[in-house]
């Protein structure tokens, strides 16, 4: 009799948790579709990657949810269709690279790929595709793709946070030696 009470109680614990969740999500939809103007509650989708619900699409449009404001920002030219977001704040569709809003004129879209930040914490904003490196969604000029990796000196300051075979870097600007 109690075992059955029991597994009564958490059956009703697991469902009241799976209603607060819908509900939830359902109001955060409400939010963004307010703030794009979309009308449809049904029609906008977060894209959830690795936790973080920073990119919106519907069926016309992709967004990105700003930094300061934290408001969606709509992504000119992204493809609905086949947007894949990658590490904030990088995204791509078929075609094209996107930094937040931005598109990243230069970048191959099948070959590029955001470089892991090796300071614990820190998000690199460094990429790479077959023929360069960007910062912040800017070509770091000189830059040599094959050996560039992002780095902390072994010291622990702060002096540069990418090298390559030629140079080191920091924030996407070579340090003068």
């Amino acid at each position: 009799m109690q075992l059955k009470i029991v597994l009564t109680f958490i059956l009703v614990l697991i469902f009241g948790v799976v209603i607060l969740y819908l509900l939830n999500y359902k109001t955060s939809l409400n939010e963004v579709n307010f703030k794009l103007g979309v009308q449809d509650s049904d029609t906008v989708i977060i894209l959830d990657l690795k936790g973080q619900e920073r990119f919106f699409k519907n069926n016309k449009n992709v967004w990105v949810l700003g930094e300061m404001p934290p408001e969606p920002m709509l992504i000119p030219g992204a493809d609905p269709i086949t947007f894949t977001p990658l590490i904030y704040p990088y995204s791509r569709d078929s075609k094209s690279v996107f930094c937040w809003t931005e598109l990243i004129p230069l970048a191959d879209a099948s070959t590029f790929e955001v470089l892991e930040g090796k300071r614990s914490g820190i998000d690199s904003y460094y990429s790479r595709d077959k023929s360069g490196i960007y910062y912040c969604g800017l070509n770091v000029e000189g830059a040599d793709p094959d050996t560039f990796v992002t780095a902390v000196p072994s010291n622990g300051e702060l002096l540069y946070d990418a090298q390559d075979k030629n140079q080191k870097y920091y924030q996407g600007e070579p340090i003068k030696s």
